[in-house]
């Protein structure tokens, strides 16, 4: 898998003090570079006036020659006679700078062109090409420039040699030139020519290699002073930069770090952490802005809907209170029905008697078409149905068998029979039936003692809310409670009757007297003794019953 390079990232600093030390360099590059080529300059300027002197000189030379000494030979010797020392230009110009060179050994000079009579005078490569430049550009008066000879940098000056017309007594028609001239070089070179045309060139060269290194060693020290004073300058601009700038956006940002905590806006601070201090600022700005501009559309907002939120606040508040005092009437509701239950059990009745009333005001508060209870009975165990509203189809009698809570199954249970099975294990179950009908088992316990179970039919389970769940709870454990307490009763008056009858089989007087002497049941015998009725006798004190009579019994 080919890894895409991460984009280096450099801070404000960085980036500033790299900016600012390649603008320094490039300036300190530029000055030496400026300073080298003055000196270039200056040095190419000196090199012409040297130049133009030599050639001014020799120049002078050859106009001595030509116009002075030539035309004298010629009266001397008459046409015919020729001395090259002393009527040729060219050799008298080579002959003086031969001379010259033994003082200046570095400065040259040549009198050059093709085809030369002299081979001495033939032109090399450059001084062809000077030729050709002269030839084809002829208003170029001189070429000058550096030029490299035998490895050491001269200034060179070319200037171009045109016939006249008295060059052409030797340079013309070879039958019209002087015979010594012939007899010196022959009749085939140098000869041809007429007035204006190029004869060749005049070239002078000035040394500059020496001049051209000092100059190199004055730009190169130019160069690493610069260079020294940079770094300095470079440390100087680091220290303030980084105290006067970097510092202050750094406060800056920190607290924009400590201000926008949001996660949305954490994403972005982290995406701008990888950038220069003025992107990340740039960043928390349009962060700043965009949250300063979604503040002031939701004001604006809010400004423009503030009427209309109130009154849709204010009939949320009514509905709230309409709910509220709903949830209320049901809480008293329910727990008037959880009261009333509890007064059931202080009531003097048989559990015949306060089931099918405990149904009918549970049915108040469930939303069920009918229902009915179930009580847990006999040996083998067993539900027996003991009372129902609008659920005739209830099953009369469902065995139970108190192990089967240990193996309750884990899928939804399909028979209503198991579901009530599975309430009286202490569990709410719900089923729905083939005839989509739907029931829900509430156990009825107490002390943890499942005494029975209350089904409702018909019960819409998506009206039955957490609140409404815990309420079935409660009326399961306070019908528990309800259930126990008159068994509890009824078992007690079972006890007391068959304690009566036993006190009424015994022919002699008996007395039940508790630790205050309080009577608390007496049999027919003692009833008829003293000629009391069993409600006279009871919980009264027994020496109060019998103060008046002197026949008590010796107790």
């Amino acid at each position: 898998m080919i890894q895409v390079p991460k984009r280096v990232s450099f801070s404000l600093q960085q980036k500033f003090l790299l900016g600012m030390a390649a603008i320094l360099l490039f300036f300190c590059g530029i000055c030496a570079f400026l300073l080298y080529t003055q000196e270039k300059r200056l040095l190419q300027d000196a090199a012409y006036e040297k130049s133009q002197i030599v050639m001014a000189a020799v120049e002078a030379t050859r106009s001595y020659v030509r116009e002075v000494l030539r035309p004298r030979m010629y009266e001397i010797l008459g046409e015919e006679g020729f001395v090259l020392e002393a009527m040729s230009t060219s050799y008298v110009s080579r002959a003086v700078m031969d001379r010259f060179k033994g003082s200046l050994p570095e400065y040259f000079y040549r009198r050059v062109a093709t085809n030369a009579r002299n081979p001495s005078s033939e032109a090399n490569e450059l001084e062809v090409r000077m030729i050709k430049l002269f030839s084809v550009n002829p208003h170029l008066k001189k070429w000058e420039g550096m030029v490299t000879v035998g490895e050491r940098e001269h200034f060179v000056r070319f200037k171009p040699v045109l016939f006249t017309k008295s060059c052409m007594h030797c340079h013309g028609d070879p039958a019209e030139a002087p015979k010594n001239l012939i007899k010196i070089y022959g009749n085939s070179r140098g000869f041809g020519h007429k007035p204006g045309d190029l004869a060749g060139v005049s070239e002078v060269g000035i040394p500059v290699t020496v001049a051209f290194a000092k100059i190199k060693g004055i730009a190169f020290t130019v160069f690493v002073v610069g260079f020294v004073c940079v770094v300095i300058l470079f440390a100087i601009i680091t220290f303030f930069f980084n105290i006067v700038v970097v510092h202050s956006l750094k406060d800056i940002l920190k607290v924009f770090h400590t201000e926008l905590q949001d996660e949305e806006h954490l994403h972005f601070l982290k995406e701008a952490e990888t950038k220069d201090e003025i992107d990340e600022l740039t960043t928390v700005a349009r962060v700043m802005a965009g949250h300063l501009k979604a503040t002031r559309e939701q004001l604006e907002e809010y400004a423009a809907n503030l009427e209309k939120m109130v009154e849709n606040r204010t009939k949320a508040l009514k509905n709230f209170q309409r709910t509220l005092r709903e949830k209320v009437l049901t809480r008293n509701r329910e727990l008037h029905t959880l009261n009333t239950l509890a007064e059931l059990t202080t009531e003097t009745v048989s559990l015949p008697e306060i089931l099918p009333q405990i149904l009918r005001r549970t049915l108040n508060l469930i939303p069920a078409q009918g229902a009915g209870i179930y009580l847990l009975q006999g040996s083998p165990p067993h539900l027996k149905l003991q009372c129902h509203e609008n659920a005739d189809y209830l099953i009369k009698q469902v065995d139970f068998d108190p192990n089967c809570c240990k193996f309750l199954p884990d899928e939804d249970i399909t028979d209503l029979q198991t579901s009530i099975c599975e309430a009286a294990c202490g569990h709410m179950s719900f089923i729905e039936d083939d005839s989509d009908t739907n029931f829900l088992n509430v156990p009825l316990c107490c002390r943890r003692h499942v005494l029975g179970v209350m089904t409702f039919v018909g019960v819409d389970f998506d009206e039955i809310s957490p609140e409404l769940h815990e309420l079935l709870f409660s009326v399961g454990r306070q019908t528990g409670i309800s259930i126990e307490s008159l068994q509890n009763s009824e078992r007690l008056v079972q006890s007391k009757e068959l304690l009566q009858s036993v006190f009424d089989g015994i022919t002699d007087m008996l007395v039940l007297l508790d630790r205050k002497l309080q009577i608390k049941m007496v049999n027919k015998a003692y009833l008829k003794q003293y000629g009391v009725s069993l409600e006279e006798a009871l919980n009264q004190q027994y020496h109060e019953l019998h103060s008046g009579d002197t026949h008590s019994c010796p107790i």
